[in-house]
């Protein structure tokens, strides 16, 4: 019995040191690596960061660093620390791993697939005789707090094709990778060839589709020209607001109004001609009609003298 109850105090001596081992064997994270809820936050806008330099190509490659620098100003770490804690993650997969499953997670719940967000996808091209797509842009965009993506901007010049009392719609569908009061304005002007414009500048509150419409004057356009501005949060953190879906669409206007619009004119031509017809004559105008009038009938009779009447008298005699 003595026997037996030694051998199973061995035995569990044998199966604690097992464990010991075991438990020494998997490495604790050190204090300088960054740890994981906060490296998950990181992840998350550097490969934002990530997707947006990749459309930066050429002599705005620089663009893509200053991406990414934004992102570690961000956290309030290096660029070293950064790094440095990658590489413990990368030799701990099951840390890492759980920290992209929830990053998955949060990407799917704002509805968005990273490698495709800013995918160029044109389209353009005509819609129906009446209604042209002009937007030749991207269709997605990205709009940060840094100031190199706060803001889209776009211009174009327009042509013959552009008539009077033409309709624009500028919509994009708008929505925020976490909830924020940050806020967006947007303004859609167009410009004419006297340089005076016509614009149309609002907030764009809340989520969803958004649009701004301008209808054009019966002056000759010159150019259009839109921008859509982020402004910080002032109670919370800044966070990236997702733009898709861009379009904007001209419409010309319907035939009964560009009837209207022609009779207007006619009406407003035969006017100026009745105004011009009743208008008094000024001394200008006398001089001229006198100089046109014939020699003859300008000519002046001369009073004759004495002799010539009595002269005049004796040869009617």
């Amino acid at each position: 019995m003595k026997r037996r109850t030694l051998l199973d105090r061995i035995l569990l001596m044998f199966a604690l040191a097992g464990c010991l081992s075991l438990a020494s064997c998997k490495k604790k994270m050190p204090s300088e690596v960054i740890k994981p809820a906060e490296m998950e936050n990181i992840l998350y806008d550097y490969h934002l960061a990530q997707a947006l330099g990749s459309e930066y190509n050429g002599e705005e490659r620089y663009k893509r660093e200053l991406l990414l620098q934004y992102v570690f100003e961000k956290h309030h770490v290096t660029k070293a620390e950064f790094d440095s804690s990658m590489v413990w993650y990368t030799r701990n997969m099951e840390e890492l791993g759980n920290i992209y499953k929830n990053l998955e997670r949060r990407y799917d719940e704002a509805n968005k697939n990273l490698v495709q967000l800013y995918q160029t996808r044109k389209k353009g091209g005509v819609a129906s005789g009446d209604t042209v797509r002009l937007w030749n842009e991207r269709e997605m965009y990205v709009l940060t707090a840094a100031p190199l993506t706060n803001k889209l901007t776009f211009e174009m010049e327009t042509d013959t094709t552009f008539h009077p009392l033409d309709r624009f719609v500028w919509q994009m569908n708008v929505s925020k990778l976490v909830k924020s009061d940050s806020k967006l304005y947007a303004g859609l002007t167009v410009r004419y060839r006297n340089d005076s414009t016509h614009s149309v500048v609002r907030l764009l509150a809340g989520e969803g589709m958004q649009q701004l419409t301008v209808k054009a004057d019966t002056l000759p356009m010159k150019s259009m020209q839109g921008f859509v501005f982020y402004k910080d949060s002032v109670t919370s953190e800044p966070v990236p607001v997702v733009l898709q879906d861009i379009a904007l669409t001209r419409y010309h206007a319907p035939a009964r109004e560009l009837e209207a619009l022609r009779k207007a004119n006619e009406r407003q031509a035969a006017k100026k001609d009745s105004l011009e017809a009743k208008k008094p004559a000024t001394r200008k105008d006398s001089i001229q009609a006198r100089d046109t009038v014939p020699e003859l009938q300008r000519t002046v009779r001369r009073r004759s003298s004495p002799q010539e009447l009595r002269r005049q008298q004796r040869t009617d005699k």
